[in-house]
């Protein structure tokens, strides 16, 4: 008589004995292994699909308060009536650097506003006419033709 590995399996109302040799239990592990895998891969899909589904914040550098943030005209306002540099901006991208992302514009009511990053990092080449906000400080650049320009400095960024 041939010794085997017996295995009880108990559904709602009928219950089963399975006899297993002892040379199938490699198949056995298999198909066990098999059935495992693919319910792993299906609750990963499943969790890859719900974070599409969700509106991701993306943050790059310093953190970003955005409870603290005005428009580009009024932080632009303060720091040319007051001296005040130090500001949280939100508006909307103009352009932005397509060699690297090291820089972009603010949409602005006169010319565009230069944003720089201090080769601390860059963004994403394709963030134009998406709504930003920027934390950092004002400054004066002179610009080759003796122009003296305004631009923005930015610790961190926060977009959509």
């Amino acid at each position: 008589m041939a010794t085997g590995h017996h295995a009880i399996y108990a559904g709602k109302k009928t219950v089963f004995v399975v006899s297993v040799r002892p040379q199938h239990w490699p198949q056995l592990t298999y198909i066990c292994v098999m059935k495992r895998t693919i319910l792993n891969s299906i609750v990963a899909i499943a969790l890859v699909l719900g974070a599409c589904n969700q509106t991701s914040i993306n943050q790059i550098g310093d953190p970003v308060n955005s409870d603290e943030a005005v428009s580009v005209g009024v932080g632009m306002e303060a720091f040319q009536k007051e001296g005040k540099a130090e500001a949280v901006l939100f508006g909307k991208v103009a352009e932005v650097c397509q060699a690297e992302g090291c820089w972009l514009s603010y949409v602005t009511e006169d010319d565009n506003m230069v944003v720089d990053f201090g080769e601390v990092f860059t963004v994403p080449k394709n963030i134009a006419n998406k709504d930003l906000y920027a934390r950092g400080h004002f400054y004066r650049d002179t610009l080759e033709d003796k122009t003296i320009e305004i631009k923005f400095r930015a610790t961190g960024v926060k977009f959509k």
